[in-house]
């Protein structure tokens, strides 16, 4: 299905992690880092989100739910790992409800940080607004297009303080784009000014680019 919908090769790595995770689990050996089992699960939440976090920016994953988390949210554009600890943390809860709450409640706990940890690392679907300020709008605009599959307004006028002919241009990208695209507008336009703003909700149709 993931084959399929996603991407091949997110598969293939995504199986090679697993494998690989399988091995090292009975070859490295391994004990807790402390004696407190609720330091145990908080440093171990946020270092299983890391690595899920990490797994996925190289466009693979590490199974299980971050294969459904993933095929939805390329469906709707937004993460939902929200949904996803919801979900894990009502399985959770029937598996206490069988056979006790206490190892539910430590499992749960860390649900909750891995989630968070990868929700704040992982940002392939939340997207950002470039206002950017040139003298050079064309230039700007065939180097932008030419290089990223995004629209791109422009409003041409005046600086207020220089008097002199300006255009504003506005674009919504990828957070995981913005470097690249800053790197090449300052090299078309050396002068150029870019205000970046977080983008909490988007309207309308954006390109992002597939798995691979």
């Amino acid at each position: 299905f993931c084959y399929k919908h996603i991407w091949k090769k997110f598969v293939l790595f995504s199986m090679a992690q697993v494998l690989m995770a399988s091995i090292l689990l009975k070859v490295v050996p391994s004990r807790p880092l402390f004696d407190d089992p609720l330091l145990n699960i908080c440093f171990g939440g946020v270092l299983y989100g890391l690595s899920v976090a990490v797994a996925l920016r190289g466009n693979a994953s590490t199974a299980g739910m971050d294969f459904i988390a993933l095929y939805v949210s390329n469906r709707i554009g937004k993460s939902i790992w929200q949904y996803v600890f919801l979900f894990n943390t009502a399985m959770l809860c029937l598996f206490g409800f069988l056979f006790g709450w206490e190892y539910a409640g430590y499992s749960i706990l860390f649900q909750f940080i891995s989630t968070k940890t990868i929700d704040n690392f992982y940002h392939r679907f939340k997207r950002v607004t470039l206002q950017i300020t040139t003298q050079k709008p064309k230039e700007i605009v065939d180097a932008y297009v030419h290089s990223f599959m995004h629209g791109i307004s422009v409003v041409n006028g005046y600086g207020g303080y220089s008097g002199r002919e300006m255009s504003l241009l506005h674009t919504v990208v990828s957070s995981y784009e913005v470097q690249d695209v800053l790197h090449l507008l300052e090299e078309v336009d050396h002068k150029i000014i870019i205000n970046i703003m977080p983008t909490e909700n988007f309207v309308g149709g954006f390109y992002r680019k597939p798995m691979e």
